[in-house]
């Protein structure tokens, strides 16, 4: 077992603000309904981002065969491993549909010609049992690339060029289903928030929004790791290999949004129209403050090659994505399950933040899991000579 992320203290900082989340969410539920049940989905949409987004990484990189990533290579599996988490928060909207999603009410579907059009799909029932498939799909993913992961740890018997060969195929299959299924979870449980309104762009969107996110929080981790002494192999060249993805999926995200935005105002449908027409106002100026967060300062901060192996620059640039990451999500969920809000407030940041910590918590026991070097894994003096 290794040294791990948290010591005694901050595990119990930690485990504090979960608590106060969790306190906080019973306290909306009563007090402001609405923005709360709105904060939950916020906060369980992103956390399985982190969780899903790292799981793809992963995987990406195992079908790439990449070999400069080995020596990092258990924090995005770590993260990956944290998904229980962010299956419970969406157990929790699943419970707390009614809440959040105008088509889970029958009242409101018999007066409706498009939601009695979109009944089949949008129903309680077929929502949960979606959850889980997508979920139980993840987690079967994460599970059987673990477990391969950890054949070559063991050191059992077989050829460690012949399990990496295995592994690869198995992220190939994996990322097939992976991205069938996120575009409809993305659906499923955000742009469902909206069921008069639909986006062809909206699922690819979510998918770097999430993956974006996973590579933030994995840079946070992967230094602070590093300054505990926990990831001494890891250099200056990883860093910048990793601030070369971070600042290419911030790129991507922003090209995501423009053309989402684009296609919009250039057709004038009003059935996509109505999207941004009710984020006008203080919706606005969140959803501004989004894309700058997301792709204008990490821009700034990453361009030089220097920044991406400056431990403080790379870290600077994945805090404001993560802040911009809440951002997106919130001016995505709120207009839509508390149309009378303007902007954050309430309980929403004590939500989010209890449930990042939960995340937190859940990393480093699944990080202490396992050996921190994958010792015989074929690509590992590649990436140990990295740069």
């Amino acid at each position: 077992m290794n040294r791990g992320l948290l010591d005694g203290r901050a595990r119990g900082v930690l485990a504090a603000l979960a608590a106060a989340g969790a306190a906080a969410f019973l306290f909306g539920t009563q007090a402001a309904p609405a923005r709360t049940w709105g904060a939950l989905l916020i906060a369980a949409a992103f956390t399985v981002g982190l969780a899903a987004g790292a799981l793809a990484l992963w995987a990406m990189l195992n079908a790439a065969a990449a070999g400069w990533h080995v020596a990092l290579r258990r924090v995005p599996e770590a993260m990956a491993g944290t998904l229980p988490v962010g299956a419970g928060l969406i157990g929790l909207v699943v419970l707390g549909a009614h809440h959040i999603y105008h088509w889970s009410h029958e009242e409101a579907v018999l007066h409706d010609a498009v939601l009695q059009a979109k009944a089949p799909w949008l129903n309680v029932t077929g929502f949960a049992l979606r959850a889980a498939a997508y979920l139980g799909l993840w987690y079967g993913g994460y599970v059987l690339l673990r477990r391969l992961s950890r054949v070559q740890d063991e050191g059992a018997p077989g050829d460690p060029v012949a399990a990496a060969r295995t592994s690869r195929g198995v992220s190939a299959v994996f990322l097939a289903l992976f991205g069938v299924s996120f575009s409809f979870a993305s659906v499923d449980w955000l742009m469902s928030v909206e069921p008069h309104w639909f986006s062809t762009m909206f699922p690819w969107y979510q998918f770097a929004g999430a993956l974006l996110s996973a590579l933030a929080a994995g840079a946070i981790l992967i230094v602070v790791l590093r300054r505990r002494g926990v990831l001494p192999e890891v250099g200056p060249a990883h860093l910048h290999d990793w601030g070369k993805l971070l600042f290419a999926m911030s790129s991507f995200w922003a090209y995501l949004w423009f053309c989402q935005y684009l296609l919009i105002w250039y057709s004038n449908i009003p059935e996509e129209t109505a999207f941004f027409a009710s984020r006008g106002g203080g919706w606005a100026v969140l959803m501004a403050a989004a894309v700058g967060l997301n792709f204008v300062l990490p821009f700034i901060l990453l361009l030089p090659a220097a920044a991406k192996r400056s431990e403080g620059r790379l870290v600077a640039a994945a805090v404001v994505v993560l802040f911009g990451r809440g951002a997106d999500l919130c001016v995505t969920v709120m207009p839509a399950v508390a149309r009378h809000a303007h902007g954050v407030g309430g309980t929403e940041p004590l939500v989010l933040l209890g449930a990042l910590s939960l995340f937190v918590l859940a990393f480093d026991r699944v990080f202490r899991s396992a050996p921190v070097m994958p010792k015989r894994d074929p690509y590992l003096a590649e990436s140990l000579h990295l740069g």
